[in-house]
């Protein structure tokens, strides 16, 4: 499988070039030489480089999206920064910037070639499976249709008047795109989410390996780790478009626990702003991967203003400059949402705006919305049959169907772990706690001054999972981030103290690999079935053609016979015919003839 191992590479090759350019132009912080080594933790390193690269990529895509398709000129930029990468990691490895990108805190040599071996296997691994023949549902082959079209033609207005799912907007479909057709045309896409798991599993282990890093965070990493490298070995081929913005958000948490503070109030000093400004960055990205995403970037993204703010910038260039990419991420993640829905967070029926192509708010909500609360509630019943009739209409189904999943045994575990964190701080002699001089100036000031940076990571995640739960709780969409709950929980354990302390990330890795390799409900089997390109894995359907009338032209659309599945079929397609409205599309050039008169 040389062809899906190099695409895997060649991800890691772009995040590295985009990663040195982002290297180059922030200030490396306490990471380089000399600097005293309980602040080591808070300057770069080859996973924050690699992060780094992925926020820059995912921020760019959606603004080129604007004028190009990715499978474009873009092409031609993939290529170049995938040579600056190797480039630029050889002259890291020699050069001057080697001690400020491989800080001596960071793993030894030996546990370097170990973990590049390892990496290298497991890489092989995750491009098989994930290019294996694909299961059926909505994760995949609708959003593989949005690939397809986001690799064509640049950003189509009103696209979500031809099929509703086409108006999912998200950074990762763009992130698809841009790799497809590289090695499997038209199937590559099928493989791009290996690259996200892999980049998890090599910063989480990069950092329970790294003795400069907090305690709180090696738990952590330890803990989430056997979790994310068990995703990445099931054998169960997806488009990763649910999964992807949980891992982003899981290294934000993990970007927040190394900074060298033990509390928020203690973010402002030096060491803390650049692991603030990355988990800002990468919780912001998460959100324009998935709305759902939106806890994250309040509980892992807020801290960075705080930490300006003590820092003394908050009215300085560094704060603009650290805005900047957060600010440049959201603006066209909204405006890509405008330009092909009408709606600011579409499919959430929220802020409409009044243009011509908006989609009307009764199809948004009947055909759309509905579906996807009833669905996640009980897959196969109807919204009447789910929504507004209480929770006696869904919820005992839904536990019985569920309470077995790795991802609420998780939160069940978390719990259980917060308990008896709750008992030992009451065992523990009481201690006055001081505070600074001015904390008690607002209630705001007074907790910043306790709540413990672990405390934190473990309410965002239990938000996220409360977000979650009230809105599509569909155990795909959150299985995660409900395993980091748990990782957050025994990094609050591992900051109690005493003897604690020392032992806790091996009992943390020892809990994790027990819970992973008992609870979840399958492994990865050795006989992963040949790669099957997409196109000859189902059979393609018979087609009808629709004419749909544009305000200047008209346009044959293909729409599939006895099923809803337009992923192989020439563009443009949709399932729902009588839905088009054709006069509210943009239809790219090239698409369509003159109405005859």
């Amino acid at each position: 499988m040389a062809g899906a191992l190099a695409l895997t590479l060649l991800q890691f090759a772009v995040a590295a070039g985009l990663g040195g350019l982002v290297a180059r132009l922030v200030p490396p912080g306490p990471g380089a030489a000399g600097v005293p080594e309980p602040d080591r933790a808070g300057g770069w390193d080859i996973p924050r480089l690699l992060l780094a690269g992925v926020c820059l990529e995912l921020t760019l895509l959606p603004l080129a999206s604007f004028v190009c398709s990715m499978a474009g000129a873009a092409r031609w930029l993939t290529a170049a920064l995938a040579v600056a990468g190797f480039v630029f990691l050889l002259a890291a490895r020699r050069g001057a910037g080697a001690a400020r990108l491989l800080p001596g805190g960071g793993p030894g040599r030996a546990w370097a070639w170990l973990l590049s071996v390892l990496a290298l296997a497991l890489a092989d691994a995750v491009a098989q499976t994930a290019l294996g023949r694909p299961v059926l549902g909505d994760t995949g082959l609708y959003h593989l249709h949005s690939v397809r079209w986001a690799a064509e033609h640049p950003l189509v207005t009103g696209i979500a008047n031809l099929h509703d799912r086409l108006g999912f907007n998200s950074v990762f479909f763009l992130h698809a795109a841009l790799f497809d057709g590289l090695f499997f045309p038209g199937d590559s896409a099928w493989g791009a989410a290996a690259f996200f798991r892999l980049l998890a599993v090599a910063h989480l282990a990069f950092t329970a390996l790294d003795q400069a890093s907090p305690v709180r965070a090696r738990a952590f990493a330890a803990a989430a780790l056997p979790y994310v490298a068990w995703r990445c070995l099931e054998a169960m081929p997806s488009l990763g478009y649910d999964e992807t913005p949980q891992l982003l958000a899981l290294l934000a948490a993990l970007e927040l626990l190394r900074a060298p503070a033990a509390r928020l109030a203690d973010l402002g000093r030096a060491g803390c702003l650049l692991p603030c400004w990355l988990a800002l960055w990468a919780s912001v990205t998460a959100l324009t991967v998935k709305l759902s995403m939106a806890p994250a970037v309040v509980f892992f993204g807020a801290p960075f203003l705080l930490a300006a703010w003590k820092g003394g910038v908050l009215r300085g260039r560094l704060l603009a400059w650290g805005l900047l990419p957060a600010v440049a991420a959201v603006a066209a993640y909204l405006g890509r949402n405008v330009l092909a829905t009408g709606w600011l967070f579409y499919p959430v029926p929220v802020a409409r705006l009044d243009v011509p192509w908006a989609v009307d708010r009764a199809d948004l909500v009947n055909h759309t919305w509905n579906w996807i609360l009833s669905w996640a509630r009980a897959p196969g019943r109807t919204p009447p049959e789910v929504l507004g009739r209480g929770l006696e209409a869904w919820l005992p189904a839904w536990w019985n169907a569920n309470r077995g999943q790795p991802g609420v045994q998780a939160v069940w575990w978390g719990l259980g772990v917060l308990g008896l964190r709750a008992a030992l701080a009451l065992a523990a002699p009481s201690r006055r706690k001081e505070t600074e001089p001015g904390a008690a100036a607002g209630l705001l000031a007074t907790l910043a001054g306790r709540v413990r940076l672990e405390t934190l990571c473990a309410l965002g995640m239990a938000a996220s999972i409360v977000w979650w739960f009230l809105g599509a709780p569909d155990p795909r969409f959150i299985d995660v981030l409900q395993a980091g709950f748990l990782a957050a929980c025994l990094a609050l354990l591992a900051s109690t103290g005493g003897i604690l302390a020392a032992g806790l990330p091996t009992a943390a890795l020892a809990a994790a690999l027990a819970f992973a390799w008992l609870n979840c409900p399958t492994t990865f089997r050795a006989d992963v079935s040949a790669p099957a390109a997409l196109r000859d894995a189902f059979p393609r359907p018979a087609y009808e053609t629709v004419t749909a009338r544009g305000r200047d032209r008209t346009v044959d659309v293909l729409a599939p016979l006895d099923t809803d599945m337009c992923w192989n079929a020439p563009l443009p397609c949709t399932p729902y015919p009588r839905r088009i409205k054709g006069e509210r599309i943009a239809w790219p050039e090239g698409m369509g003839r003159p109405p005859v008169p």
